[in-house]
């Protein structure tokens, strides 16, 4: 389905408080993978998370100083491209399922349900 758009959440980030001279250095990153149909606004999600190693003092980025984009392409580097293009093809499967269900309850012929008055017709 093209009309389904993907997008990274990171909550929470966990962070070592002091290591090596650097302050709230991130190791683990709690990650949601949403696909959203963009035209109902129904969303399906993947959750995880990832560890991740000590940067080198020279490539710390302070924790005031993170984007989205950096722990996205943190994240994304220790997932790999296969597994992400797995989640969009198991999320987009699921939205098709869930917007064009094939199956599901229905009473059984012999219950009444009852009219909006309150009695049986």
């Amino acid at each position: 389905m093209s009309d389904i758009v993907y997008n990274w959440n990171f909550h929470p980030l966990e962070v070592v408080y002091n290591e090596d001279s650097m302050a709230n250095v991130v190791n683990v990153v709690h990650w949601q993978y949403v696909a959203k149909h963009v035209p109902t606004d129904m969303m399906i999600q993947n959750i995880g998370t990832v560890g991740l190693e000590t940067p080198a003092p020279e490539t710390f980025i302070p924790f005031e100083s993170l984007t989205k984009e950096t722990v996205t392409g943190w994240v994304e580097a220790k997932l790999g491209q296969e597994m992400i293009t797995n989640m969009q093809t198991s999320l987009s499967a699921s939205l098709h399922d869930k917007l064009n269900p094939t199956r599901g309850p229905v009473n059984a012929p012999w219950e009444v349900t009852p009219s909006p008055s309150g009695s049986a017709p």
